[in-house]
C-alpha cells in the first residue's frame, strides 16, 4: 500500500477514494477486464476508524462479507478485489505488504493500484485592453474544452466555453 501510495503521488495523484456507489461503479467500469487480483485504494485504518488519504468522509463502504476483520492484527489498508477468488469490486483490509499469508491469490505480485487525479487548474494570464481583456492559459492534458467564468454581480458565472487556450472578454 505504501509503495502504491508513493507511485500515485509521483504521478501527481493519490490512491483512489471511493465515497459513493456511483464512484464504485465508475471505477469498476474503467477497470474493464482486471489484470490483477487486487487493487490498492486510498483507505486506511487510524485506530478504530477507517479514513481516506484525502480526509474525505469514510461513510460509503463496499466491504466483502466478513470484512474488515483485521486478520492477524495488522490489516490497516484497503484493497479492492479484481477478479477470481472473491467478489469483484468488494473491499478487503490487508497489511501494508498485502495478505500473502492467506493463499496465492493474495501474493503481492498480483496487486495493482488505482490512482485518482484531481482536475487541473491552468495558469491564466490576463492582459487588459480597450474595453476588453484577453485571457490566455496553458493547455490542460486531455481537456476537450474550457469554461470561461467571470465574477458578475457578486457571483461566479460561466461566460462561455471554448476549445482554444485563449479568450477575449469584450464590453468591459
Amino acid at each position: 500500500w505504501s509503495e502504491a501510495k508513493k507511485a500515485c503521488e509521483k504521478l501527481g495523484g493519490h490512491l483512489a477514494t471511493i465515497t459513493s456507489a456511483e464512484e464504485q461503479r465508475s471505477i469498476e467500469d474503467h477497470l474493464g477486464e482486471p489484470i490483477c487480483n487486487n487493487y490498492w485504494i486510498g483507505g486506511y485504518r487510524d485506530g478504530d476508524s477507517w479514513k481516506w488519504i484525502t480526509d474525505e468522509s469514510f461513510e460509503y463502504t463496499n466491504w466483502e462479507s466478513g470484512e474488515p476483520n483485521n486478520y492477524g492484527g495488522s490489516e490497516n489498508y484497503v484493497h479492492m478485489f479484481g477478479d477470481g477468488y472473491k467478489t469483484r469490486g468488494r473491499w478487503n483490509d490487508a497489511s501494508d505488504s498485502g495478505a500473502a499469508y492467506a493463499n496465492s491469490y493474495y501474493d503481492l505480485d498480483k496487486y495493482g493500484y488505482i490512482c485518482e487525479f484531481d482536475p487541473a487548474n491552468p495558469d491564466v494570464t490576463y492582459t487588459p485592453g480597450d474595453s476588453c481583456a484577453n485571457l490566455e492559459w496553458n493547455a490542460v492534458p486531455n481537456a476537450e474544452k474550457y469554461a470561461v467564468c467571470g465574477f458578475l454581480r457578486g457571483k461566479w458565472t460561466k461566460l462561455d466555453e471554448t476549445t482554444d487556450t485563449s479568450y477575449t472578454v469584450k464590453n468591459l
